[in-house]
């Protein structure tokens, strides 16, 4: 699994769209990407930023417009732009990756359902990736949330390889720690956004890299942290429509504790 110290793995794309005062539009623009990036990487003490590849592909059409569009290859020009605007804002040793919808996600999304689509839809995944091989990317998480996982997950497997052959850390984001557990040996690390510090930090200790923490509660103001063992594996998600004075906030807890 990802070799872990004091990792703190946030995915920012909301946060992007919130300190940008323009909401999803932001993604229309890489310049202003850039921008609000910045700032919030100026506030918040990330080693490890995700964006959601789902927000690159585009605005101004229906998600499943975007996607199809992807899929087919007419989003690999927009994918660079962007990329490289994100890249602009990390510096080493900060790492930026990028998420993206289970298989079968986004075949259900693109109205087919089926174990065969799904297949397809891993395919196409893997495929417009290549676009985003030589900027910069240091990870890939495929969100679970919402999809049975029987691992090894075979849709999902096209897309593994692919990571993999670019040199990328591989996760997965699941809803429920047990299942979380279960799929370690499947990729560097596992995502658990609902999960709370007390229930990982046995994981933590015997080397698991298994994220959590920084629950939607905490993202409110409403969790406190009030110390973190010597080796932790924060992660979280900036909810949609959080002011930009709470993810100040947030940073100024994080940097306290690290």
């Amino acid at each position: 699994m990802l070799a872990f110290e004091k990792t703190i793995w946030i995915s920012l794309t909301h946060g992007i769209d919130s300190v940008s005062g323009i909401g999803a539009s932001v993604w229309s623009d890489p310049a202003m990407v850039r921008k609000a990036l910045g700032e919030i990487l100026g506030v918040l003490p990330v080693t490890h930023g995700e964006i959601d590849l789902g927000a690159m592909i585009g605005v101004g059409e229906s998600r499943a417009d975007s996607w199809k569009a992807a899929l087919e290859g007419k989003s690999e020009a927009r994918l660079r732009e962007i990329a490289d605007a994100i890249s602009d804002a990390f510096r080493p040793p900060r790492v930026w990756g990028i998420s993206v919808p289970a298989p079968k996600r986004v075949a259900a999304l693109l109205g087919d359902d089926s174990d065969r689509a799904a297949l397809k839809a891993g395919m196409q995944l893997a495929s417009c990736l290549r676009a985003l091989r030589e900027s910069g990317v240091g990870f890939l998480t495929i969100d679970f949330r919402g999809v049975q996982y029987a691992s090894p997950d075979k849709p999902s497997g096209p897309v593994m390889r692919n990571a993999e052959m670019y040199g990328w850390k591989r996760a997965l984001r699941f809803d429920t720690l047990d299942t979380g557990l279960s799929a370690r040996a499947d990729a560097d690390a596992v995502l658990l956004g609902g999960a709370a510090i007390d229930e990982l930090k046995s994981s933590w200790a015997g080397g698991d890299a298994i994220g959590g923490g920084l629950t939607v509660q905490f993202w409110k103001g409403e969790a406190a942290i009030l110390s973190l063992p010597g080796r932790f594996f924060l992660y979280g998600e900036i909810p949609e429509d959080t002011p930009a004075a709470a993810i100040v906030e947030a940073g100024r807890t994080l940097g306290s504790l690290t």
